[in-house]
């Protein structure tokens, strides 16, 4: 115990190391920039809907700091972004929407009411490498796969761009659901129209994951089913080697025109249904193994194609879900 002598001094050096333990020195500070003009035509929008800004993985005084600073001069709620602490599904949501406009990306958009999106090509110089794909990838994605009726406006000021979703229509176009019932159906040898040789067609229809139709990589690369008579694909389900790449589906009732049957990823699904408590970026199967949900098309052909990959594709088995025709 201390005496009655060293108590003062015992409080004393408490004192003193509590007021080391709390002194700092003053904090920098720097003005931080007005919010662009861009953001007058966000403000002045009056639909409803929350806000996705680009780039996604800015440097984290953008993305953290301006972007969240910025919302004062338009008062809508952004996507994306944090004050102090990150969400649980924050990496899981921005791991999505980075693919826009691919229909997942989308079909997620619409999920979480983003009706309108930022682009500021200037910060993609910033941009965190390795997670953000460049603003050409952005332009050049758009400029092919966006549909112009998935667009209400256009803004651009300076070299920023806003754009306003018709979140109605993309809701419309990319109307996917599970099946009730799993219940996968392998296609016939004969089915399979492209690619032609017989070791492809049994090597893609053999119901074994261990056979596979392998082809080096072309902008003519594609796979074309006819299923012999109207049907509605619910489901697709693809193993494939685990390079990175995106299928596209496309559906025709006459092998001549085609138009797109858009995708979503069974596991983007499952993880929107659980926000705001999601994490996980993609399950344990991917991405040897892709099951695709689809928006509902009546075909009787299907056309498979492929986002660009360096050298060859390996295709080992296609299976799929039909809707059952509704009497």
């Amino acid at each position: 115990a201390l005496s009655l002598r060293t108590r003062p001094w015992a409080f004393a050096g408490l004192l003193g190391i509590g007021g080391v333990d709390s002194w700092h020195a003053p904090l920098p500070a720097v003005p931080a920039p007005p919010p662009p003009p861009i953001y007058r035509h966000l403000a002045a929008a009056p639909e409803p809907g929350t806000v996705v800004i680009f780039p996604l993985y800015a440097s984290v005084q953008e993305e953290s700091t301006y972007y969240v600073y910025w919302t004062t001069a338009y008062r809508k709620p952004v996507v994306g972004t944090y004050a102090s602490t990150l969400p649980p599904a924050y990496r899981w949501t921005r791991h999505i929407l980075k693919d826009f406009p691919l229909s997942h990306s989308m079909w997620l958009m619409q999920a979480l009411q983003a009706r309108y999106v930022v682009f500021h090509p200037e910060s993609f110089r910033h941009a965190i490498p390795g997670f953000q794909p460049p603003w050409e990838r952005y332009q050049r994605l758009m400029s092919s796969l966006l549909p112009p009726e998935w667009v209400l406006r256009q803004h651009q000021e300076g070299r920023d761009i806003l754009l306003v979703l018709n979140l109605e229509r993309i809701r419309q176009d990319i109307a996917i659901k599970p099946p009730r019932r799993w219940i996968w159906q392998t296609l016939r040898p004969e089915q399979v129209q492209e690619p032609a040789e017989p070791e492809a067609r049994q090597a893609l229809t053999d119901g074994r994951v261990d056979t596979a139709w392998v082809s080096r990589y072309t902008d003519k690369w594609q796979v074309i089913v006819d299923f012999r008579h109207e049907v509605v694909p619910q489901a697709l389900r693809i193993w494939t080697d685990p390079k990175d790449k995106i299928f596209f589906l496309w559906g025709s009732s006459d092998g001549q025109t085609w138009q797109p049957i858009y995708t979503v990823p069974w596991w983007v699904w499952a993880g929107a249904r659980a926000l705001p408590d999601w994490a996980a970026p993609q399950p344990q199967d991917w991405p040897v193994r892709k099951t695709l949900l689809c928006s509902a098309r009546k075909i009787r052909y299907l056309k498979i194609t492929s986002s660009w990959v360096a050298g060859h594709i390996a295709l080992r088995e296609l299976q799929f879900v039909f809707m059952k025709a509704q009497n």
